[in-house]
């Protein structure tokens, strides 16, 4: 009879702890662990990065916070910031055993705990929105509102947002972010166009909702404000200011494509969007 392999799945790092509440204190409060909801006998659970931990009052002493001459766990933990890491423990007087300078540095928890902080070597990126961004070009205005952007949690540089998808079968958008934004614009806010082999080159408009002719100047500047909801991004918010023609049929306004249309939006995109990412200090998470 053939023998089932047994396959171990990991769960938590159990803390045993003299002190239930100064160790909650110090996991929530110093290193910022996420509390986790329920009452698992007694013990309290939290969340710290990609690691569950449980805290278990049943220790009788501390240890020293020193390497040990027995076995004992040992907490790994990485930060972005290594030196404003050490600065930030050593404000809230937790005890640093070594220091290797710009490599990691050895800590302890309250019962003396090794714990391992190391500068982090890949950068992580949070999603943040920024309130408000407008540039303009020509008769063009456009304003985004509730922006989503990606923020270095080790330097604060801001970056447009990649891989941009409405639904969830659709391929990532082969295109930047300012592209994107040109695409849903136009394809919101703008007419159809025709091409007449008898015409040639001039373009004929149309509705792009119920396909009547539209005159070929525009008469007025519209504001259209569209909302854009990407897959796992929040939904944001953009406004522009344009010229348009008015359908007779439907009385909905339309911007007329043309080449010159398309540059204008480009360049207020640009300005828009240069301002956000070249100023991260002022964006807000």
């Amino acid at each position: 009879m053939a023998r089932r392999s047994v396959r171990f799945h990991g769960k938590a790092v159990t803390i045993a702890c003299t002190d239930q509440k100064r160790s909650e204190r110090f996991y929530e409060g110093v290193l910022g662990a996420k509390r986790l909801p329920g009452d698992g006998y007694g013990c309290s659970w939290f969340r710290l990065g990609d690691l569950t931990l449980n805290l278990m009052p049943n220790a009788a002493e501390p240890n020293p916070s020193e390497f040990p001459a027995h076995t004992m766990p040992i907490l790994w933990l990485e930060v972005d910031d290594l030196a404003s890491a050490h600065l930030h423990l050593k404000r809230r007087k937790v005890p640093i055993v070594e220091l290797h300078e710009g490599q990691f540095f050895m800590a302890a928890d309250p019962d003396g705990l090794l714990i391992e902080v190391w500068q982090s070597e890949s950068e992580r990126f949070e999603l943040i929105t920024i309130p408000e961004q407008a540039g303009a070009s020509g008769p063009v205005r456009v304003t985004l509102f509730e922006m989503p952007a990606l923020r270095s949690t080790r330097t604060g540089a801001v970056k447009p947002v990649e891989n941009l998808r409405m639904k969830a079968d659709d391929e990532p958008f082969d295109g930047d972010f300012a592209l994107f934004l040109q695409v849903q614009i136009m394809f919101r806010c703008g007419s159809y166009t025709i091409k007449l082999k008898e015409h040639l080159p001039k373009l004929f408009f149309q509705c792009s909702v119920c396909q009547a002719p539209l005159a070929d100047d525009p008469q007025e500047s519209h504001e259209f404000t569209i909302d854009l909801k990407p897959l796992d991004l929040p939904t944001f918010y953009v406004k522009v200011e344009a010229p348009s023609a008015v359908c007779p049929r439907c009385r909905r306004h339309m911007i007329l494509w043309s080449d010159e249309t398309v540059a204008q939006i480009d360049q207020a995109l640009a300005e828009a969007l240069s301002t956000a990412y070249d100023a991260p200090e002022e964006s807000s998470s």
